[in-house]
């Protein structure tokens, strides 16, 4: 919680969220919760009351709901996988479920970091709000994920990176504009005892000073072998893994119904002709780009397909939310491939093409964002040339109309 404090003077983000970043980093080390309920209520009542103090620090009101939804899940993860908080009602009556009538708090997390990532120095207030989060022990889906340690300690490796490269170095020196006064010495003429009981004093500190270092350089010998144990080469991808029996989120059928055909009717003529499918898939709405003309192992969108990505752009145009662009692989390696250049990147670049093509039809081009899956999200099946072809595809993904907190 140290960074938070450090963090305040530039994050009005974490300054309006520090009360409830305390209380969530205390959360492992307190007592269990005598009158739960009571607990919940006060909870509630100041989550309820971040939002407008966030807006009425500057903050826009996207970053302020995304750090709202972000604070619950925190707090809903840390208390339900203590002693207590899972023999409570609080699985039940959990803050994102209270609020947001949904109980993927632990994906939604993610999902919500990784759209903030695609454009870090728009959104650098909330990604730091984040990394505090996962700092003071917020896991979500990997903590069932298997690997999901090492996958979570890349991730936090990553964004501490990000953060510090947009931040800049911060001023080591306990006091900038500190100058020696430049004064000769006069040794005291008496008072010898106020001197001894001074030198003493000075002693004690010292000695002090000295066990306060020793455990000071402990810890950072510590926290550098951890960060020494991350692998900064590898690209971090923030996606949606298949996990067993999670809970459809709360969403009004009939609305997403509505969206859903809207957006069918304007490319019925691609889906007919098998170029597109619309689907709705995990809160989102999804029109699949199946037989995009990508070279072999190319990456550039051929110009070709700009009449479909007109048609794409105009059917997700008016409606709400961030576009994501997401590319995805068959399970076949590249061929001569370097070490560098594997079917995560390649998904990667196929999607930030396909991204940049969709920008030129966009009447808010700036809505975009790209991120590549390689081949860890498969529609069909990779055993067969069909199915491998149904999985090279390119996703365009936009929030359902309930889905955004």
């Amino acid at each position: 919680m140290e960074q938070a404090f450090e963090l305040a003077a530039l994050n009005p983000l974490v300054a309006v969220a520090s009360p409830l970043l305390w209380l969530a980093a205390r959360l492992n080390e307190s007592l269990p919760v005598d009158d739960v309920g009571q607990f919940r209520a006060r909870v509630m009542d100041d989550v309820s009351r971040f939002e407008s103090h966030a807006m009425t620090r500057g903050v826009s009101p996207r970053l302020a709901r995304v750090a709202r939804y972000a604070l619950c899940a925190t707090i809903d993860d840390i208390i339900l996988n203590t002693a207590w908080g899972g023999q409570s009602d609080w699985p039940a009556k959990g803050l994102v479920s209270t609020f947001y009538q949904e109980t993927w708090g632990g994906e939604r997390f993610f999902d919500l970091l990784g759209q903030l990532y695609g454009q870090p120095e728009e959104n650098l207030d909330a990604l730091e709000l984040m990394a505090l989060c996962l700092s003071i022990g917020f896991v979500g889906k990997y903590r069932v994920m298997e690997g999901g340690p090492a996958h979570l300690s890349r991730l936090r490796g990553e964004l501490y990176r990000t953060i510090r490269r947009l931040r800049g170095p911060h001023e080591r020196r306990l006091s900038a504009g500190f100058t020696a006064v430049d004064a000769p010495y006069r040794p005291p003429a008496r008072m010898i005892w106020f001197w001894a009981l001074s030198a003493a004093i000075v002693a004690a500190l010292v000695v002090l000073h000295v066990v306060l270092g020793l455990l000071l350089s402990w810890r950072v010998d510590a926290a550098a072998e951890r960060v020494a144990a991350l692998s900064p080469a590898m690209p971090i991808f923030v996606g949606a893994p298949n996990l067993p029996d999670v809970p459809e989120p709360f969403t009004p059928q009939g609305e997403l119904q509505t969206q859903l055909q809207r957006v069918q009717d304007a490319v019925a003529t691609d889906i007919a002709s098998g170029e597109l499918e619309v689907v709705a898939d995990g809160g989102d709405i999804v029109v699949r780009l199946l037989r995009a003309s990508f070279p072999t192992g190319g990456t550039a969108l051929g110009e070709n397909e700009a009449p479909m990505l007109r048609r794409i752009a105009a059917a997700l145009d008016p409606e709400p939310g961030r576009v994501t662009v997401i590319g995805h692989t068959d399970n076949v390696p590249i061929a001569n491939a370097s070490p560098t250049r594997n079917n995560d990147t390649l998904s990667r670049d196929r999607a930030a093409s396909a991204a940049a093509m969709l920008q030129r039809f966009l009447s808010d081009p700036s809505r975009t964002s790209f991120l590549g899956r390689g081949d860890g999200s498969p529609i069909a099946s990779n055993a067969t040339a069909e199915g491998r072809t149904r999985n090279r595809r390119v996703e365009f993904r936009i929030p359902a109309e309930d889905a955004t907190p």
